[in-house]
């Protein structure tokens, strides 16, 4: 008769040494003749005060306060040892078992060394020795895998659990004649497709080789042709596609293109997915100068498209009678055309004027204008204009403040934050509460846009034939949270681009989307599905999903409201707002971090710019006007 016992523990960390970890539950299953006896032995511990790592509660699911009436291993060694008796001791990980056992024996101030007074077999040793590994190391689940061992009962990790699948692999082991000595693929090939990597939009391409140096430098992948049998083959010119699933937890499953020449590679982008931040960021950093409103669209939340709709009163018989009907206007030619630039195109019509009132209560603050005297604002003034096209009439504010409450603190509340003043000394200094405060953030911001936008425009010609020093960098800000039950920070990061000769910052990049409409946008996300998809197959890849977070840190979380970008993705969107600067520039030298977003953000989207590239420590790269 030949008798073993098989033994599985779960603890409350890797090692017993380092951290003085603690076993907090052991199973013992017997096999007889390579046969399940149904004999088992099963017991939880206490581990007397050793925290279980969040590591290993991922794995086995038992929380500390489920062990504080559990026996210590003092009180159960003595069963443990009369149901092993003198059997041979079966574990698939030995040595991770056995030190454990032996620390709690030394723990329990008992005789017995489980290493020295038992024969004992390793499982993961013997099927990897077939399988020639060299590191020695594979999980249980492959295991079974391998060896067609049933392991679908386990939800999660348990001692008694993973004691029966050892054993039921001992019996497999022992009754087969020949042990398997190739690990089969657990994904079956998939068959070629039309489109393996992502296909242009708009014109734009970013998926080539990211070598300089190498001739396919700029080079886009050609699309594969079918083959006699109406399959798609796989050549795709001088590269190759693959996928590459980490088997590590919050790793994301990445498509990657192999230049054949140079065998450097990259990472696969939605060309669809940059084209719309790029776009994004243009809505946000545009001139707004109003022109004719008659676009003819209907509005669009989403997407941000304001009521574009005008109607003209047109008169029409019916039955006799003569009765008057709204009928949409088409849509009118001067809507690109703005009334600072083509001024003729609008005839100037009548000036709204409105008293500028001080509320009751909130200290009175005067303005200075531009010889530097101060004085109040006595009238808020808008002008209408009536499109000479479509003769449809709209107004412009001269002064934006006009239509507001309160607008007499704005030029002291500004000072106040510009200054960096707190936001609750603020509110007690003005005599306002804190909504105000941030809807006149809101509007202070876009005033700055704006002010920025039209000296941008105003003066960007004085960049011709200048040399431009430039350096490239992100910035990592943690927001606070705001529910007292998740105390999770979420991970913004900021891209700029700086002039070092005057400071002066191109731009700035947040890869925070907060212009779309996220609620219709987490909606369709649940729709069509992207949860479900690989990442690489998403619609909208540019985002991260609210839902699925950030798993590779724990401590941070996506935001309560809108969606994150991902970095990648606004490094992309910030170079190519970066271009118009460089338009008529003899030379710029831009000078970043060695890292691998800006090397392959860089090196695609400025291919045209390119002119040498040195990536030793920070990376330096000249760039050709």
């Amino acid at each position: 008769m030949n008798r073993q016992i098989v033994i599985d523990t779960e603890t409350t960390g890797l090692d017993p040494s380092r951290g003085s970890h603690r076993v907090i539950e052991i199973a013992l299953v017997e096999v007889i003749d390579n046969k399940l006896t149904g004999r088992t032995y099963q017991s939880y511990l206490n581990p007397q005060g050793r925290k279980i790592t969040r590591k290993a509660f991922n794995l086995h699911k038992i929380k500390d306060s489920f062990l504080l009436d559990k026996p210590l291993f003092v009180d159960c060694v003595s069963d443990i040892v009369n149901f092993i008796g003198d059997a041979e001791l079966v574990f698939y990980n030995k040595d991770f078992d056995l030190k454990f056992l032996n620390s709690e024996s030394q723990y329990a101030n008992s005789d017995i060394n489980f290493i020295e007074n038992y024969n004992t077999t390793c499982l993961m040793k013997t099927v990897t020795d077939a399988l020639n590994r060299k590191s020695g190391k594979l999980s249980l689940d492959d295991a079974s895998r391998i060896y067609h061992v049933d392991s679908s009962d386990r939800e999660a990790h348990g001692a008694l659990i993973d004691a029966i699948i050892t054993a039921n692999l001992l019996i497999e082991l022992k009754t087969r004649t020949t042990l398997v000595s190739q690990i089969p693929h657990k994904n079956k090939a998939e068959p070629p497709e039309k489109f393996p990597f992502p296909r242009s939009y708009k014109g734009y391409q970013i998926n080539y080789c990211k070598n300089p140096n190498c001739k396919n430098y700029g080079i886009p992948p050609s699309a594969p042709k079918k083959n006699s049998n109406g399959e798609y083959s796989k050549d795709i010119g001088k590269y190759k596609v693959q996928v590459t699933r980490s088997k590590r937890k919050g790793k994301a499953t990445v498509k990657i293109l192999t230049c054949k020449l140079c065998k450097s590679a990259s990472t696969l982008f939605s060309n669809k997915g940059i084209v719309q931040e790029v776009e994004r960021l243009q809505s946000i950093y545009k001139l707004s100068i109003p022109s004719c409103p008659n676009t003819a669209l209907s509005p669009n939340k989403r997407k941000g498209i304001p009521d574009g709709r005008r109607y003209e009163k047109i008169l029409k018989k019916v039955r006799n009678k003569t009765i008057e009907l709204s009928k949409p206007k088409p849509a009118c030619s001067n809507h690109n055309f703005d009334i600072l630039a083509y001024s003729d195109n609008y005839w100037l019509d009548s000036k709204n004027k409105k008293r500028a009132k001080n509320s009751k209560g909130l200290p009175k603050i005067i303005h200075p204008d531009s010889s530097g005297k101060y004085h109040g604002i006595n009238e808020l003034v808008s002008q209408t204009f009536k499109c000479k096209e479509c003769k449809t009439k709209f107004s412009a504010p001269l002064n934006p403040q006009k239509g507001q409450t309160n607008q007499q603190i704005n030029y002291q509340l500004f000072s106040e934050l510009v200054n960096k003043g707190i936001i609750n000394r603020i509110a007690e200094k003005l005599r306002i509460n804190h909504d105000l405060i941030y809807s006149r953030i809101e509007f202070f911001y876009n005033q700055c846009i704006q002010f920025e936008q039209y000296h941008l425009r105003k003066n960007i010609h004085k960049l011709k034939n200048k040399t431009l020093n430039l350096s490239m960098d992100r910035q990592f800000f943690y927001s606070n949270w705001t529910s007292k039950r998740d105390a999770r920070r979420t991970l913004l990061v900021n891209t700029s681009t700086v002039d070092n000769n005057s400071r002066f910052v191109l731009a700035s990049t947040l890869n925070f989307d907060f212009t779309s409409d996220y609620k219709a946008l987490s909606k369709e996300f649940i729709r069509i599905g992207e949860y479900s998809k690989e990442p690489f197959k998403r619609r909208y890849q540019q985002y991260i999903l609210p839902e699925e977070g950030i798993a590779e840190d724990q401590t941070i979380k996506t935001p309560t409201k809108h969606l994150l970008v991902q970095q990648t993705y606004s490094i992309f969107a910030h170079l190519e707002t970066l271009k118009p600067f460089f338009n008529g520039v003899n030379k710029i030298n831009l000078y970043a971090d060695d890292d691998n977003a800006f090397d392959i953000c860089i090196t695609k989207t400025l291919k045209d710019y390119l002119a040498s590239i040195n990536l030793a420590g920070s990376a330096s790269i000249i760039l050709a006007g």
